[in-house]
């Protein structure tokens, strides 16, 4: 009896890729990563802020603000944040209740001309409030870095302290 002749390239094949995906998996099923995972903990100055109105005038979704602040590791001086944030769905206040306004936020934070870890995602913010609510952390993702940084991915856990700045806690694999 004659065999296709790609029914054995296809056979192989399918077997080398059971093995790999069997060898590299972990309990849940997932690809195991082989990557370190890391803490960075970077101290913000008080930022500078930018509020940008768009129409309509007054609380709005599209609205946003833009901030910059320098930055430190232990004490040293260690580049610049530079960062936007842009209201999805306004806060409002209903009766004794208050539903915080979702903010989407795209920072860059720039240790050197080339290594920097950006950071996306959605944070709650009281209404009316440009900054965030002192000691509630918030906790959005690294989506990647240059340099040092390069295809970094992970965390960073943010908490606005009652003197005006922020600490933020990285948890980063690479």
């Amino acid at each position: 009896m004659r065999r296709p002749r790609l029914l054995i390239p296809a056979l192989g094949l399918a077997t080398s890729l059971a093995v790999l995906v069997g060898c590299s998996s972990d309990r849940t099923g997932t690809l195991a990563s082989k990557k370190a995972t890391s803490t960075l903990v970077v101290s913000q100055a008080v930022p500078e802020l930018s509020p940008v109105d768009v129409d309509p005038p007054g609380p709005s979704v599209g609205d946003r603000l833009e901030f910059t602040a320098a930055l430190s590791i232990d004490g040293k001086p260690a580049g610049e944040l530079n960062g936007v944030l842009t209201v999805q769905t306004p806060g409002k206040s209903n009766g004794g209740s208050v539903v915080k306004e979702e903010r989407t936020g795209t920072l860059t934070f720039q240790f050197s001309t080339a290594d920097s870890l950006i950071v996306n995602g959605t944070s709650k913010y009281q209404p009316s409030e440009k900054e965030m609510e002192v000691g509630d952390p918030q906790v959005r993702s690294v989506t990647g870095g240059t340099g040092a940084y390069e295809g970094a991915k992970g965390s960073v856990t943010t908490v606005h302290n009652a003197d005006g700045t922020y600490t933020h806690t990285f948890t980063i694999k690479q």
